[in-house]
């Protein structure tokens, strides 16, 4: 078996190359990035006679499809807005498939990897993932469910990684149309930081106020629990306090909508400026407490 993992240089894709190593009898895996520096850096950390490094633009489509159709899986690992450029060659190329952010086109695709007997598997993570599992743990154990709550708290640096620093923005981006919570059959659209609750998390965490977020399990457990007369399902979550300050701060001054500013000669977005200082700051890129914690609430009759 052959895994081409596109994005593989990235601090989260590179995890899932050693989950891979550790856990699989794959003889040839090939962290494929942009960034050869880094991508030799992690064949290097991995050590291991299995593992490659390819110097890979996924802008550049024709050459991307045929890599992937030389594989029998592909792990994308790129970032959020690569979606567009990732998933409809994967199902191009006739290879099986698992996406690391499952946030955009992957949905879209469903039927048509089923009809080719491909399998893809978008969003391989705690939340969403795992979470869904638990969902369904706990509804199958109801003969009504009447709400499904999902919460997590994800306590890393607010810029640990590009796709992370990304993720922070599309998440809490006041023009995002996924925002959404499922209610009385209907998918309802909210703004940032709707719907505050409190929510208690295993120590050290502790209790700390969530809200919704744009993620998959808002639609996934109603489907999964079709036959349970779901009524709400929200999907919530936070990080770390200093965090969800900076975000919130961002938002009620409006900086989350990217408005273009003029700087001497140049006009750039002033969200653009914010985070590619976040980027690079050293203070962005460590915080008092590592972790990730999950909350499932699933309430019905038995």
């Amino acid at each position: 078996m052959k895994a081409l993992c596109l994005g593989g240089a990235g601090k989260i894709c590179r995890e899932s190359v050693y989950d891979i190593l550790q856990c699989s009898d794959y003889n040839k895996i090939t962290v494929a990035d942009v960034s050869e520096g880094t991508g030799l850096e992690v064949v290097a950390w991995l050590d291991d006679h299995r593992v490659y490094f390819m110097k890979v633009d996924v802008y550049d489509r024709e050459k991307t499809l045929n890599l992937m159709k030389q594989y029998d899986i592909v792990l994308d690992g790129t970032t959020i807005s690569m979606n567009d450029h990732t998933i409809a060659p994967i199902f191009e190329s006739g290879v099986h498939g698992i996406n690391l952010n499952g946030c955009s086109l992957e949905w879209d695709f469903d039927k048509e990897f089923k009809e080719t007997g491909k399998t893809f598997v978008p969003s391989v993570g705690m939340t969403p993932g795992v979470t869904n599992l638990m969902a369904k743990y706990a509804a199958d154990r109801l003969d009504t469910v009447d709400t499904i709550r999902i919460g997590h708290g994800a306590f890393r640096p607010i810029a640990f990684s590009s796709s992370i620093a990304e993720t922070t923005r599309i998440e809490y981006d006041p023009n995002l149309e996924t925002c959404l919570v499922y209610e009385d059959g209907k998918l309802v659209q909210v703004p940032p930081f709707a719907r505050p609750r409190n929510t208690e998390l295993p120590e050290p965490f502790g209790t700390l106020p969530q809200y919704i977020i744009p993620h998959a399990e808002t639609l996934t457990p109603g489907e999964s629990s079709a036959d349970k007369d779901v009524r709400l399902i929200e999907v919530c979550g936070t990080w770390p306090p200093k965090n969800m300050w900076l975000i919130k701060g961002l938002y009620d001054w409006g900086f989350l909508r990217n408005d273009k500013v003029k700087s001497e000669d140049s006009e750039v977005g002033v969200l653009d400026v914010i985070f590619s200082y976040l980027i690079q700051s050293e203070e962005d890129q460590k915080t008092d407490l590592y972790g990730y914690a999950l909350h499932v609430e699933v309430t019905g009759i038995k």
